[in-house]
């Protein structure tokens, strides 16, 4: 199982059609033997890494499933900082390609809250930027303020630079 995810990882970096289709192939039998052995966390991250190889092959709905099982396993082994990035990712998805605002923002409050009881302030940084970006496309401007000013101040306080700047474009 080690050897094949390796295997996907290294074909993945490719970030080419053929090299992507060849690690989807390497996760999935990753993911049977990691299955096999009843790995969970490592069941999980192949779930992830499926769904992220999906994703840059533009089977979005294919990617939602994959990152969706992975967030669910790791809501069993209470993995707040891994539940909350799925969240985030899941997130993304529902909001710049399947347009499902609504959903998008249950996803980013969800993610919010774990990464605040998960002690993470890059996660809560990230999560509050994606919140105000959204509060944006749906025209709450008031809200993408507030989100934003959170970030920028939880950004300036641990040093995040990029996310200052990404803060302050919101």
């Amino acid at each position: 199982a080690v050897k094949a995810f390796a295997e996907g990882v290294k074909l993945g970096d490719e970030e080419t059609k053929a090299g992507r289709e060849a690690a989807i192939i390497k996760f999935k039998e990753a993911l049977t033997l990691y299955r096999a052995v009843g790995d969970q966390r490592e069941v999980a991250e192949t779930l992830y890494c499926l769904g992220y190889n999906y994703q840059f092959q533009y089977e979005i709905q294919t990617a939602f499933g994959y990152y969706d099982e992975a967030r669910q396993i790791y809501l069993v082994l209470n993995e707040r900082g891994e539940q909350a990035r799925m969240l985030r990712i899941l997130g993304v998805l529902l909001a710049k390609t399947l347009g499902d605002m609504p959903k998008a923002l249950t996803y980013y409050e969800q993610c919010l809250m774990l990464y605040r009881a998960a002690g993470d302030p890059a996660g809560e940084t990230v999560a509050l930027i994606n919140l105000s970006d959204l509060y944006v496309d749906l025209g709450e401007f008031q809200k993408a303020v507030e989100t934003s000013s959170q970030s920028l101040a939880t950004a300036r306080t641990f040093g995040f630079r990029n996310a200052q700047y990404q803060s302050l474009s919101a």
